[in-house]
């Protein structure tokens, strides 16, 4: 089959959400790249949709069991949960471990050669913040399994998580502080900062900084781009208020 009919059958699966049909059309599109080639916008959209969708449902799962495991008394329920808890686990392991695999084996290395190539190229500079905030992501739903662990600063899926992030972060710099790629970084750097490192200070600084700075220049966007940017924002607004909330209530505790 030629690269469209892959991508074709990729997008129909994906309108009858049938996602995991859509990651081995997209990986063989992904791995027969020829040199100078890279996903467009749409292809790139997809990829981002078609795991998000599968690992979304595994970590509501994982949230859901653990807040079982702590109202459970019934030994033998317990062992269940446990056990279903560890397969959820497995399954959130296997789709990180494919997703930054496949970016760092392709998307990130394809990228870095092109904007290496031409600095000038703002869409490969894009794509490699896009790609970079995608292995920032999936390192950090690792992560997430580990986020009461007091050791947790020591995990290597932290480290390469806050490599991913902060080797996108400095690259925004080159791109305008309202592009919604740049946004959307910054909102998951950001909530990586809070909920992982537990660095809350800084986690709101980066946010502060990014929402003040994209509402004095929103108004001049192109209509393009306008509503992700404004939604990116948006969530910006309200993991501020959420956590000057957070902040308030262990203040007066």
């Amino acid at each position: 089959m030629l690269k469209d009919d892959y991508i074709i059958r990729a997008t129909l699966a994906a309108q009858a959400d049938r996602y995991q049909d859509v990651i081995p059309l997209l990986k063989t599109v992904i791995e027969n790249l020829e040199a100078g080639e890279s996903l467009s916008i749409d292809e790139r959209n997809l990829l981002l949709e078609s795991y998000k969708c599968l690992i979304t449902a595994r970590r509501n799962s994982w949230r859901a069991i653990v807040d079982l495991l702590g109202r459970l008394i019934n030994t033998n329920q317990l062992k269940i949960a446990e056990d279903f808890k560890v397969t959820i686990e497995n399954e959130i392991h296997s789709i990180c471990n494919e997703v930054t695999e496949l970016l760092d084996k392709y998307l990130i290395k394809k990228s870095k050669a092109e904007y290496a190539k031409d600095p000038r190229n703002s869409a490969s500079l894009e794509n490699l913040i896009f790609f970079l905030k995608m292995k920032g992501d999936y390192f950090r739903y690792i992560a997430e399994l580990k986020v009461d662990d007091s050791s947790i600063l020591e995990d290597s899926n932290v480290t390469k998580a806050r490599e991913a992030y902060s080797e996108g972060f400095e690259l925004c710099k080159h791109i305008s502080i309202v592009n919604p790629i740049r946004l959307g970084l910054i909102l998951n750097f950001s909530v990586f900062n809070y909920e992982i490192c537990r660095k809350k200070g800084i986690a709101c600084k980066m946010a502060k900084a990014a929402f003040e700075e994209g509402i004095s220049k929103i108004e001049h966007l192109e209509d393009n781009n306008y509503k992700d940017s404004t939604l990116v924002l948006q969530l910006l607004r309200d993991n501020l208020i959420l956590w000057s909330a957070e902040e308030e209530h262990e203040d007066n505790s």
